[in-house]
């Protein structure tokens, strides 16, 4: 991973993690592309529908970022490896 990649995980996370606290849903499905995919247990907690955790594309995103319910899920620090940020 270059330098400037690790900065750029790193504005990505910041950001991300400003939309949390601000609670800026808006904010936050602008850093996703169209054909994103979030993994996360928030999704069964919020979703309980679901058999698995995983939502494919930000249509999908919107109610669990919108839903109160799930805030408690996201824990707010990071790991990077090359191209994937996980949080």
């Amino acid at each position: 991973m270059s330098e400037n990649s690790g900065v750029q995980i790193r504005h990505v996370y910041d950001r991300w993690r400003e939309t949390i606290v601000r609670r800026d849903i808006d904010g936050r499905m602008a850093l996703y592309a169209e054909d994103a995919i979030f993994e996360s247990p928030a999704v069964l907690v919020t979703l309980r529908d679901r058999t698995r955790g995983i939502l494919r594309g930000k249509s999908e995103f919107d109610y669990i970022f919108s839903n109160e319910r799930h805030k408690s899920c996201f824990q707010l620090e990071y790991f990077s490896g090359f191209v994937v940020l996980v949080w």
